[in-house]
């Protein structure tokens, strides 16, 4: 497969490596690199080994391993290597990655400008995450991706306790971690999270227990948290409600609260309506500017609800599977309060109709952008030739404002 060089970049994802591709890689002259991607193309730590160690692969600043099979003397190849004082930015995610390797890599690693890590999709245990918080390795960190891991609870503490050790570290993915509600109490009340910008939290089982964390007291002037992901947690009512009334998602501007009744049973539908009603009415939550509500049942009601409230910063909305008719449809296109829309996510809702899109397109309060996006993902052939004549042809072939036309007529002449 051809080879792309790019500023200094080489990008080889999905090519498949293998040791002759490898020999044949390192024979190329190529000026040193800024850049490396090398996610999915299926080698190992002795591939590895033989890459770093090629002369333009010295001084760089992005490496990208995604996806491959260094394992843990993978791990150790990157912590032996004499060129990568310059990495500012290292994937690892889905390597198989544990915590023997990761220990090794702490201590010989010398990275002293790593600020992006990803570790998603290994095998790291609270152990392994402990030895990287209390290291060297750790301390220029400003993000740090750990989703997928099997952390626990404990993990909470590693990284509570070691808050010196972290105190660049803006950016935290820990979904899919076994944390619990006990985890994740720990770290919301935390310093540690008082400095952040962006936490991912989903899929950790958390319940409103955890929520009630978010209504601690500030610990600083302002809250810096603008973007949460709580998403596949059974929170329910009651953590909804508790986020609402909570002064630490004040600078939020996006917030993931998708399949929040998942495993929920018996959830009276007036209790979840209250919950949205509170959300949206809350004083904290006015910067939002990315909501995601996708399945949860609120259906036509919690449409009319949010088409109630004025959303001036609101730019998308994804009400995904939440059981919204053309009824719902109606009174979000009728609603002055959503028109900075520029996304409308309806996907899955069985029953919009005809009338629903109808009343999308022709409304006099939603943006063109948000019509011109919700035409281009209807799976009508007819418009979806056309939207990709309008991605194809960029200097206006057929521009949004004919695509809107005829759309129309569409709708016109189909009833």
């Amino acid at each position: 497969s051809p080879t792309v060089q790019l500023a200094r970049g080489l990008l080889l994802d999905g090519v498949y490596l293998d040791d002759e591709a490898v020999a044949a890689l390192l024979r190329l002259p190529l000026e040193p690199l800024d850049a490396l991607s090398l996610g999915r193309c299926h080698i190992g730590a002795g591939s590895l080994r033989e890459i770093l160690a090629a002369p333009w692969a010295r001084g760089l600043r992005h490496l990208d391993l995604d996806g491959n099979a260094i394992h843990d003397a993978g791990l150790q190849a990157l912590a032996l290597s004499d060129g990568l004082d310059q990495l500012e930015h290292l994937n690892l995610a889905s390597n198989g990655v544990g915590d023997l390797g990761l220990i090794d890599w702490t201590r010989a690693a010398h990275h002293p400008r790593l600020q992006h890590l990803d570790l998603s999709y290994n095998r790291v245990s609270a152990d392994g995450l402990d030895a990287l918080a209390s290291s060297p390795a750790a301390r220029p960190l400003t993000h740090l991706l750990l989703t997928g891991n099997p952390l626990g609870p404990a993990a909470a503490w590693s990284l509570t306790d070691l808050d010196a050790h972290l105190d660049q570290l803006t950016w935290l993915d820990l979904a899919v971690c076994r944390l619990s509600d006990e985890g994740a109490d720990q770290l919301i009340r935390s310093p540690l999270a008082a400095r952040l910008t962006h936490l991912d939290l989903s899929d950790n089982q958390l319940t409103a227990d955890a929520a009630h964390a978010f209504t601690r007291p500030l610990t600083t002037d302002s809250p810096r948290l603008t973007h949460l992901a709580l998403a596949n947690n059974p929170l329910g009512p009651e953590g909804i409600a508790l986020l609402a009334d909570s002064p630490g998602c004040a600078a939020l501007t996006t917030l993931s609260l998708r399949d929040v009744h998942s495993g929920l049973r018996d959830v009276p539908p007036s209790d979840s309506l209250a919950a949205l009603d509170a959300l949206l009415a809350s004083p904290h939550l006015g910067r939002l500017a990315d909501l995601d509500l996708s399945i949860n049942p609120f259906g036509d009601p919690g449409a009319h609800l949010i088409a109630a409230v004025d959303l001036p910063h609101l730019r998308r909305l994804d009400l995904t599977r939440t059981n919204i008719t053309s009824n719902g449809v109606q009174a979000l296109a009728n609603a002055p309060g959503l028109a900075a829309l520029t996304e409308l996510r309806l996907d899955i809702n069985r029953h919009i109709g005809r009338w629903g899109h109808r009343a999308l397109v022709t409304s006099p309060h939603l943006s063109h952008e948000l019509k011109f996006n919700h035409l281009a993902r209807l799976h009508v052939r007819p418009l979806a030739d056309l939207a990709e004549d309008l991605q194809l042809n960029h200097r206006g072939a057929l521009d949004k404002a004919r695509l809107l036309s005829l759309l129309r007529e569409w709708l016109t002449d189909t009833g």
